[in-house]
């Protein structure tokens, strides 16, 4: 499988007073935490991490950034003011604070669909917060492009789109050992009204389980109690099934990313060829420090290419958009 170096649509020049925000697209295991460290870094930008979490939602609490900090080894940032804190800023305009401002439907099940009007009226709040202290607001990680668009086009955003090889990372995920990440991108998958039906076609043994469907059942702020109920199912898939998921999530949102945003790159791409490393960084005025390639360790136990092949194959006949996925 051949992957691209970097895929930009325009040839984009460092602005200085250009304050419009920038959303950010990733998937797990891809760098994520390395690049928003980045613009972190800079002062320049305002971080609002992962703004479509729906802990966001939830009433603040420690069990709350718990959830979401390093002692749960999941390898995210270290945040000052707690993984949430960002959130219990109050919105200029409307004065509330903007976790009471969070939409519920930019949550699990908004991931593969298309963003709604509350979604973009939220991070139109967020964008108000960073720009009434002079910053610019940094909107990461959002886990597809499919559902950012819409907020995108109403603020003027800008977007990036961070991705890894789809091999390295599924390897990186750990499964079945760690079972977190295949099942909470069974669950996105799931609930996509476009995609979850093949999906489903994929790994009939997943979303057949009466756990998985007990999980769908439960309405978005409960879940951590559909991961409970979906993580056995998970790790109990049989192994070309679950890459299959992972690859059809890995397809719709390097698509989805490559084709909506201003720039779309791995960490490998950026470490390998400098001429596109500095390129992100004039554009967004900033810098790699000890940038290093993504492991390249793949597991053993797959047929990638037939699998690849085929979830390319139906996504296509679904979306009725023939598309190379070596593009």
């Amino acid at each position: 499988m051949s992957l691209p170096r970097c895929m930009g649509r325009t040839a984009l020049v460092r602005d200085e007073g250009n304050q419009a925000p920038i959303f950010a697209d990733a998937m797990w295991r891809s760098g994520s935490t390395y690049l928003a460290s980045r613009f972190a870094a800079t002062g320049r930008y305002m971080l609002f991490y992962e703004p479509c979490h729906e802990g966001v939602g939830r009433r603040p609490s420690a069990a709350r950034d718990r959830d979401r900090s390093r002692d749960r080894k999941l390898r995210h940032p270290d945040l000052e003011g707690g993984y949430f804190g960002a959130y219990e800023q109050r919105d200029p305009l409307t004065r509330k604070t903007l976790s009471a401002l969070h939409a519920p439907d930019t949550s699990l099940r908004s991931v593969f669909n298309e963003g709604s009007d509350s979604a973009a009226a939220f991070y139109g709040a967020l964008d108000r917060v960073a720009r009434a202290q002079g910053k610019v607001a940094f909107l990461g990680f959002c886990r597809s492009g499919t559902q950012t668009g819409r907020a995108q086009e109403a603020l003027g955003a800008r977007g990036l789109h961070l991705w890894r090889d789809p091999r390295e990372q599924f390897a990186s995920y750990g499964w079945p050992d760690n079972d977190y990440f295949l099942t909470g991108t069974a669950l996105q998958l799931g609930y996509s009204r476009q995609y979850g039906p093949l999906a489903r076609s994929l790994a009939p043994t997943l979303y057949a389980a009466a756990r998985m469907k007990l999980a769908a059942l439960l309405p978005d702020r409960y879940a951590r109690q559909q991961y409970r109920l979906a993580r056995s199912v998970a790790a109990d898939l049989a192994v070309e099934q679950a890459y299959a998921v992972f690859y059809l999530s890995w397809l719709i949102s390097y698509r989805a990313g490559a084709t909506q945003h201003v720039l779309s790159f791995s960490l490998t791409n950026l470490a390998e060829y400098a001429d596109q490393r500095a390129r992100v960084e004039e554009a967004f005025g900033i810098d790699f420090a000890d940038l290093r390639p993504t492991p390249s360790h793949v597991r053993p136990d797959i047929d990638y290419d037939s699998i690849e092949a085929e979830v390319t194959r139906r996504l296509d006949a679904l979306t009725a958009r023939p598309v190379n996925a070596d593009e």
